[in-house]
């Protein structure tokens, strides 16, 4: 099917998608996309922005939907783990930061995800810049954070106030 469709058949393109939203005087990135650690054609992110005018030191709120690499690997340099936006406050679900930080997670995990979940473990707890939230609060001007669940424990989506309601 990729072939009839002029693609390559040994390599799926998967496109990583990052929102940069100002409302309320603010700048929020809605989740923080791969940093350039999950495929060799992402990573682009960061020279977007300065692209477009967005200063990556001026981003004041991170809103994180769950703890999958292709959302949370742009908070952190590839080899130091070192944060990228140091400046931003970092806004997830409880439910999800106490499922990863969870000692006992990893050996209930698959072995393809014990990887993230040491990561995870020995980088976040040290940030002082992360906001956990419970339920569905406002957690940026205008936007509130929506219960999603079944993808991860403490998946969240966001969805702005003055938005239509859905179908």
């Amino acid at each position: 099917a990729m072939v009839k469709a002029g693609l390559p058949a040994d390599f799926v393109s998967i496109p990583f998608t990052v929102a940069v939203v100002r409302t309320g005087g603010k700048t929020i990135l809605c989740d923080a996309g791969t940093g350039g650690q999950v495929q060799p054609t992402a990573g682009k992110f960061l020279a977007n922005m300065k692209a477009a005018s967005i200063d990556a030191t001026k981003i004041d709120t991170i809103l994180i939907s769950h703890f999958h690499p292709d959302h949370i690997f742009g908070l952190m340099e590839k080899e130091t783990n070192k944060p990228v936006f140091p400046n931003a406050e970092i806004v997830v679900s409880d439910a999800e930061y106490k499922f990863w930080i969870d000692p006992a997670v990893i050996e209930r995990l698959p072995e393809a995800r014990k990887g993230l979940a040491r990561r995870i473990q020995a980088v976040f707890p040290g940030w002082k810049n992360i906001r956990q939230v419970e339920g569905e609060p406002e957690v940026a001007p205008g936007i509130r954070f929506v219960s999603a669940p079944g993808h991860t424990p403490g998946h969240r989506a966001w969805r702005r106030f003055d938005a239509p309601e859905p179908f």
